[in-house]
């Protein structure tokens, strides 16, 4: 990826796109799901949604991009975020079964 640049790439206008959700969500809620921030179960329900899109499709789909436009580290990157929002997913999905007493809830 040295020496080449991303300005003016669909590599470029993705990575802004990964990021511009921070404080998107603080002001108008989840994009995901157009709901507002809320109670904790409604906050784990729409955080499961939001990362199940960005591990599915989001992230898969930039990766594929920048491997397209020649940029394998910048791939390599989005693929490894794919797997931390997988992740993600999953932390968000347990804590909703332990908030609805299906699991047992971990010590802190």
């Amino acid at each position: 990826m040295a020496g080449k640049s991303l300005k003016g790439t669909k590599s470029h206008t993705n990575l802004k796109e990964a990021f511009a959700g921070l404080d998107f969500l603080k002001e108008v809620g989840d994009p995901v799901t157009d709901e507002p921030i809320g109670k904790t179960e409604k906050n784990l329900r729409s955080a499961v949604a939001g990362e199940t899109y960005e591990y599915t499709q989001m992230y898969p789909g930039m990766a594929k991009t920048a491997r397209e436009e020649g940029f394998a580290e910048l791939a390599e990157w989005f693929e490894t975020l794919a797997k931390a929002e997988k992740s993600h997913a999953g932390r968000f999905n347990k804590g909703l079964k332990q908030i609805a007493g299906k699991e047992p809830a971990e010590a802190i």
